[in-house]
C-alpha cells in the first residue's frame, strides 16, 4: 500500500511542484509535510516564498514567523520577514530583521542591500563590501533571491551592479526581454565561464529558442554535466557541430566523452586552435603518452620547455613523455 499522508514524500512532491509552478499542488503536498515536526520548518518556509511569489506578504510573513518558531537561527525566513516588510515600506521592521540577519551572518548581501534600498542611498557602500575573489557570484545569488521570490525588477537592479561576465549579461538580457543584444553579448565569449545554477538552466533552455548560438548550447551542457546529466550534456556538446573556435570547447568535449577517437579528435583540434597554450599540449601530450607515442608528445611539450620549470602539470607531462 501506498501512505499518501508520508511527510517527507509530500514535502518532495511539495518541492517538485514548486520548481514547475504548480503552486496549489505545491501548498497541499507542503502542508501535509509541515504535520510532522522534523519537516514542519522547512515546510513552513517553502510556503512562505510561495506566498511572496503570489504577492501575498501577509502570508508569506505568517508561515516564515511560524518556520522560526521551531528554528530561531532560520536565515531564510528572517529574509522573507525582511522582504515583506520592505515591500510595504516599514523602516523599523526593515532595520529589526537586517539587525537579525546580520547577527546570524555578518556578511549577509541580503540584509545590506535591503538596508541601502531603505535609505534611498548607500549603494556605494554596499558595492564595496563585495570584495571576494568572484564579485559576479555575490551579486548572482543576491539577484536569484530577488528572481525566486517573483521579483524581476530588483532582480535586474542587483545584477546591474555587478561586474560584467557573460552569465551575468545574458542575465540581465534575458530579465530586461533585450534577446536582439544577445549576438554583441556572445560574441565577446570568455575562457573562464562555468554556469552551474538551475536557474541559468532554465534560463539558457528559453534563449536556446530564440538564439541558435553554440555557446548557449555548451553554457547549458556544463550545467547538465555538472548536475550529473551527463546523457543530456553529450547531446548539447554534438549539437554545437564544428562551430566552436575556441579551445576550451574542444578541452572540455574531451573530458566530457570517453570515447577514444572523439577525445583525440577533440584534443587535435584544441591543439590546433591553440598550439602554444600549456593545457592543449599537457593533455594531447598525456593521450599520445597513453597510445605509446611518447616521441611526439616530447616534441609538443619541447616548444614550451622553458615554461616548465614554473608549471608544474607542464613539467610532469614533459618528464612523463
Amino acid at each position: 500500500s501506498i501512505d499518501t499522508y508520508d511527510p517527507l514524500s509530500n514535502y518532495v512532491y511539495g518541492l517538485a511542484n514548486t520548481r514547475t509552478g504548480k503552486n496549489t499542488e505545491a501548498k497541499s503536498g507542503l502542508s501535509i509535510a509541515s504535520h510532522d515536526p522534523s519537516n514542519r520548518p522547512a515546510a513552513y518556509l517553502e510556503l512562505a516564498k510561495i506566498f511572496i511569489r503570489e504577492n501575498n506578504p501577509l502570508k508569506a510573513k505568517e508561515y516564515a514567523s511560524k518556520s522560526i518558531d521551531f528554528n530561531r537561527h532560520n536565515i531564510a525566513a528572517y529574509e522573507i520577514l525582511l522582504y515583506a516588510e520592505s515591500l510595504s515600506g516599514s523602516n523599523k521592521a526593515i532595520n529589526k530583521y537586517a539587525d537579525i540577519i546580520l547577527e546570524l551572518d555578518p556578511l549577509s548581501d541580503f540584509a545590506r542591500f535591503e538596508l541601502s534600498r531603505a535609505s534611498r542611498s548607500g549603494r556605494e557602500e554596499f558595492v564595496k563590501g563585495i570584495s571576494n575573489e568572484f564579485p559576479f557570484e555575490s551579486y548572482m545569488d543576491l539577484a536569484m533571491k530577488y528572481y525566486s521570490y517573483g521579483d524581476i525588477e530588483t532582480a535586474l537592479e542587483v545584477l546591474k551592479l555587478s561586474p560584467e561576465h557573460m552569465i551575468v549579461s545574458l542575465w540581465i538580457a534575458y530579465l530586461d526581454n533585450k534577446t536582439e543584444e544577445l549576438a554583441d553579448i556572445l560574441g565577446s565569449s570568455e575562457a573562464s565561464v562555468f554556469p552551474h545554477r538551475v536557474e541559468t538552466a532554465a534560463m539558457l533552455r528559453d534563449l536556446i529558442k530564440v538564439n541558435d548560438s553554440w555557446l548557449l548550447k555548451y553554457y547549458l551542457g556544463l550545467i547538465y554535466w555538472n548536475k550529473g546529466l551527463v546523457k543530456e550534456a553529450k547531446e548539447l556538446f554534438d549539437l554545437c557541430g564544428e562551430d566552436p573556435g575556441k579551445y576550451w570547447f574542444w578541452l572540455a568535449r574531451a573530458k566530457l566523452f570517453n570515447d577514444e577517437s572523439i577525445k583525440e579528435e577533440a584534443l587535435n583540434k584544441a591543439y590546433k586552435i591553440e598550439p602554444d597554450n600549456w593545457r592543449t599540449v599537457v593533455e594531447l601530450s598525456s593521450l599520445l603518452v597513453d597510445k605509446g607515442m611518447a616521441s611526439k608528445a616530447v616534441q609538443l611539450c619541447s616548444v614550451l620547455e622553458p615554461a616548465t620549470s614554473e608549471n608544474t602539470r607542464l613539467g610532469l607531462t614533459y618528464a612523463r613523455a
